[in-house]
């Protein structure tokens, strides 16, 4: 079952991984542009790595560009990507090449990756009081 509230809290096999990672473990949430000759499109991810290029050294078969980093606890990120991936359902994009993470890949403009950006911190503040209103109970 889990708190009506959170919804990725429901998760449990989520929640215990991210449990055995350690709640407070510092990670980053990013948002990268990827291109090629043929495409461009951006994702969406966290990573518990020492930065998102230790996250892509040899992993991803696109040239990319950092467009956002945002560092928080592991259980805050892991909540604000799945708010983000849930709100961009419409603006997916399945790249002609797979790797690590290709299905929270998406299609929009580099206008809309700043208004992302900008609504992070809003994100990040909801989750953290859901997340508060869940564990206070």
């Amino acid at each position: 079952s889990g708190c009506p509230n959170c919804k990725a809290l429901k998760n449990v096999w989520s929640f215990d991984i991210l449990k055995q990672h350690g709640l407070d473990k510092e990670t980053i949430l990013y948002i990268i542009k990827c291109y090629d000759e043929e495409e461009l499109f951006y994702k969406i991810g966290i990573t518990t790595r020492k930065s998102v290029k230790a996250r892509f050294a040899s992993a991803i078969p696109y040239n990319y560009e950092i467009k956002h980093e945002t560092i928080g606890d592991v259980l805050t990120m892991f909540e604000t990507e799945k708010v983000l991936h849930s709100l961009l359902v419409e603006y997916s994009y399945k790249p002609n090449k797979t790797f690590g993470g290709h299905t929270e890949c998406y299609n929009f403009t580099e206008d809309f990756v700043q208004k992302l950006k900008n609504n992070i911190p809003n994100i990040i503040k909801e989750r953290k009081k859901i997340y508060e209103q869940h564990t206070n109970s």
